[in-house]
């Protein structure tokens, strides 16, 4: 199995809003919309992900959901993450 840029959670909870056959890898330069997922699947993937990762996507950080590959995907939660622990250490 190739190594991916994210982890077997990210994985996981993907692979419960995608249309993916038995054993299909998710590619890193696909969209989640190339696996099928619609605008309305979108927002259930959007919930999932913030709470699973307990982040909250800012407004310009949804536009960039659309069009992210699933590696920019990945990248984007990454970067959510980082900003809420460098706010919480800031904070404590």
């Amino acid at each position: 199995m190739p190594q991916r840029p994210w982890p077997p959670s990210f994985d996981a909870l993907l692979r419960t809003h995608l249309s993916l056959g038995e054993g299909e890898e998710i590619a890193p330069e696909l969209t989640p919309f190339d696996y099928g997922l619609d605008s309305l699947s979108t927002v259930g993937l959007l919930l999932d992900l913030e709470e699973q990762y307990a982040i909250t996507l800012a407004d310009d950080q949804l536009a960039v959901l659309g069009s992210a590959d699933t590696a920019g995907l990945w990248a984007l939660l990454a970067k959510a993450g980082a900003e809420r622990d460098e706010g919480q250490e800031a904070a404590g």
